[in-house]
């Protein structure tokens, strides 16, 4: 299983960026609270074959940011939806 996070301060990559390749098999998207990831909880996923993943400028409400990664991630993999 890939981990994608998100996060607005750690270095990461544009989620427009992700190689297709990435996306294939099971995939788990972590999001964090509203605050933020703590230090620890950075410092934890850094330890393990996690990648950051950024929206860019934009800053939703949690549920909102996992809805829209979802959403993306299901395009690029050719689900229409229907």
């Amino acid at each position: 299983t890939r981990t994608l996070w998100l996060d607005l301060d750690e270095p990461r990559t544009p989620l427009a960026r992700l190689s297709p390749s990435l996306l294939n098999g099971p995939l788990a998207l972590l999001v964090g609270s509203e605050g933020g990831w703590s230090d620890a909880e950075r410092q934890a996923l850094r330890t393990r074959e996690t990648i950051a993943i950024s929206m860019g400028a934009r800053i939703l409400r949690t549920e909102t940011a996992a809805a829209a990664v979802l959403s993306w991630v299901g395009l690029q993999d050719g689900d229409d939806g229907g």
